[in-house]
């Protein structure tokens, strides 16, 4: 079990709930656990550094994320709090699907799809869901 927590903790694509924690003993302290601190272990920040890359060569000319980019296009904070990184995904690829209010469609380019490797594409998801 400790095995399986490591590797939801490590990934972070899982989320513990406090319920889950209280039902195993030893694995919940309240004054040492914050969810909303999970540390990121060297893989995870490596995708996030490539994940970085990706945003400022393709994304950041036209989308703010976390106080840097531009301003054509909608600001990227608190994406993974509106969408999940498969909708992200769409979004990316399929861009024309669906237009924020107050901008124009046929904008952003609709071969993100050709362009990133499923490598780039998952580290800029990843980033964009984690930041």
């Amino acid at each position: 079990m400790k095995r399986h927590l490591e590797r939801i903790n490590r990934t972070g694509l899982a989320l513990l709930t406090s319920s889950v924690l209280f039902s195993l003993p030893g694995c919940y302290d309240k004054d040492q656990y914050d969810e909303t601190k999970l540390k990121l272990d060297t893989k995870d920040v490596s995708i996030m550094k490539k994940g970085e890359k990706q945003f400022l060569k393709h994304c950041g000319s036209c989308h703010s994320f976390q106080g840097t980019g531009g301003t054509s296009g909608p600001s990227l904070d608190l994406l993974g709090m509106r969408m999940d990184g498969t909708m992200i995904r769409e979004s990316i690829i399929e861009p024309n699907r669906e237009i924020k209010d107050g901008y124009k469609g046929n904008i952003m380019p609709e071969n993100f799809g050709m362009i990133l490797s499923e490598e780039e594409m998952d580290s800029l998801v990843y980033y964009l869901t984690n930041s």
